[in-house]
């Protein structure tokens, strides 16, 4: 299964435990653009390629990219108990937009 959410990616920020407006607003994004697909219920692996347009030095850890999206994916892809444990390998890679390209996430589970 291949999803493209659209949107710039937002990564989680050391609040000790609390969820920032900004990534609240991603995970929204997130969870509305995978709303209404069929849920993933057998072992999967993944790869996730997140596209950033605002980039500063090496860009934004890959693990705080990482988990706002699998958080928002529980409420849609990710079936309850199982959750996002049923990734048993997870890729993950983060690229700059090229010029015209548009920011976000692609997510690809096999």
């Amino acid at each position: 299964m291949f999803i493209q959410i659209k949107g710039e990616p937002i990564s989680r920020k050391a609040h000790r435990g609390a969820v920032a407006d900004s990534e609240r607003a991603w995970q929204k994004i997130v969870a509305d653009q995978t709303k209404g697909l069929p849920k993933i219920t057998t072992p999967h692996a993944a790869t996730i390629v997140f596209r950033i347009k605002k980039w500063h030095g090496h860009g934004p850890d890959i693990d705080n990219l990482l988990k706002p999206v699998l958080d928002a994916l529980k409420l849609t892809i990710f079936p309850k108990p199982t959750e996002d444990a049923i990734l048993y390998v997870v890729n993950v890679a983060k690229k700059q937009t090229d010029p015209g390209e548009e920011p976000g996430v692609d997510l690809y589970f096999y």
